[in-house]
This record gives structure tokens, C-alpha cells and sequence, in this order.
């Protein structure tokens, strides 16, 4: 072989299907957080190998595999459910008027998501325990996920207003029963506990560890914690002297 022929570079390694190489200042902030945490913890620092790392390719354009959604049906047909058994043990026009809220809460936490640009997978209603709007994966900061976990609560709640407002216009003492109804559950649903909205929202408020830089909580600013934090109150004050108030005027 002539000594001058420069020695041909050697060939991409053959990838599985979706997938790409990660980018090199990728690659730097993943060994940053890496050597961050063993710090923290009094741990030697990490070996990286000199060989690239590999991720899911993006299919969409923004980093992230496509996710698959909840057809249609599936929820068409996990809201009947809900009514028929809720009717069981409630009667029928209440199993319908929770299924309705239930339904408009959970569609509160989707345009949440939606404005976050983040991937929409769907809703799924579960008879006697509620609803669940699915996201393909969590906002960029713990404020992101407290604006999901609030505007459900914010879309309920309006819901519950609305058969307020018509209550003096039907006459019909069962939209005042309803709203009481809706009141209550959202006074419970700022309990924070997991799976609740109060959790997700009240997550901003957790310290981030000592030493450890983790975006996700330490880029919510002071603005942000106190507007969420006020919204919550809000919510859970409004919730509860509007079930109570209520209360004492049901015939």
C-alpha cells in the first residue's frame, strides 16, 4: 500500500431502526450532571468511554419519537362505562353530570399541554375514581407541570359555575346539588398526594439537593412559585366555601 494514500476514515457503525447519534454538546451536559451527582454524593468521579452514545432518532423534528395516542373510541367507550356503573349506585342525570365534569377537568389539563407543546396522548375516564389526560412526557420545569395540574382544577370549576348560573334560570334543584358536587371533588382533588392535581402542583415548591443542579425545580423562579402557589389557594378556598355555602341553601 503507497504510504502517501490517506487511510480511509472508518465507516458508521450500522444503527437499529430510529435511531441517530446524540449531539456533542449533548453528550457534555450528560457528563456534567453525571459528575454533578457523584459529587453530591462523595463518589468518584464516572469513566465515560470514548465511543459514541445513541438515542431514539427524532421522527417528528423535535428530538422526540412520535407517540402513540388514545383513539377515539377508547375514550367514547371508557365514558360510557363510566356512566352506566356510576348510575349503579348514583342515578342516572348525576352519573352523566360527573362523567361531563370529569371530562371537561381532564380536557383543562390537555390544553395545558397543548400550550406547553408537549406530545398529547388522550383521555381515559375510570369509574369512582375520576380521569386521567395522558402527556407523552413531563414540562421542562416543575412550573410547567403546575400549570397542567391547575388548569384542570380552573376548567372544573368553571364547569361548576356554569350550573350555578342556570340554576336560578331552570329551577331545577339538581344543578345546585351538582355544583355542590363539583365543589367538593375539586376541594379534595388539591389534596397533595399523588396521584392528585395538588401534588403536581405543589411539586414546585420542593428544594433542589444540595450541590446537585436539576433544572426541573432550580429554573422556577420566585414569580412563577408564588402565582401557582395563590392559584392553589385560590382554587382550594373557592372549592370549599362554595360547597359550604351551598350546602346551606339546598332545599
Amino acid at each position: 500500500m503507497d504510504p502517501n494514500t490517506p487511510t480511509p476514515a472508518p465507516a458508521p457503525p450500522e444503527l437499529p431502526d430510529g435511531f441517530g447519534e446524540i449531539s456533542a454538546e449533548e453528550e457534555r451536559r450528560r457528563r456534567m450532571v453525571a459528575e454533578q451527582i457523584a459529587r453530591a454524593y462523595g463518589k468518584k468521579l464516572p469513566r465515560f468511554e470514548s465511543k459514541p452514545v445513541y438515542r431514539p432518532a427524532s421522527q417528528d423534528g423535535k428530538g422526540q419519537t412520535a407517540l402513540p395516542t388514545i383513539p377515539l373510541w377508547v375514550t367514547v367507550a371508557s365514558v360510557i362505562l363510566f356512566v352506566v356503573l356510576e348510575a349503579q349506585v348514583f342515578d342516572w342525570p348525576r352519573a352523566i353530570g360527573i362523567a361531563a365534569v370529569i371530562f371537561i377537568h381532564e380536557c383543562g389539563h390537555l390544553a395545558a399541554v397543548r400550550k406547553l407543546k408537549l406530545p398529547v396522548i388522550g383521555i381515559v375516564l375510570i369509574p369512582f375514581l375520576g380521569g386521567i389526560a395522558f402527556s407523552g412526557r413531563r414540562g421542562q420545569t416543575a412550573a410547567d407541570d403546575a400549570y397542567v395540574g391547575i388548569l384542570g382544577p380552573i376548567y372544573g370549576l368553571a364547569t361548576g359555575l356554569v350550573c350555578l348560573a342556570l340554576y336560578p334560570i331552570l329551577n331545577e334543584p339538581f344543578l345546585l346539588k351538582l355544583t355542590q358536587l363539583i365543589f367538593w371533588i375539586h376541594l379534595f382533588n388539591m389534596t397533595p398526594i399523588p396521584p392528585l392535581d395538588g401534588s403536581h402542583v405543589l411539586a414546585m415548591l420542593k428544594k433542589p439537593t444540595p450541590g446537585v443542579y436539576d433544572p426541573y425545580i432550580s429554573r422556577v423562579t420566585p414569580a412563577q412559585r408564588t402565582w401557582f402557589l395563590a392559584l392553589y389557594i385560590g382554587v382550594a378556598l373557592f372549592s370549599g366555601i362554595g360547597a359550604f355555602l351551598i350546602g346551606r341553601y339546598i332545599p
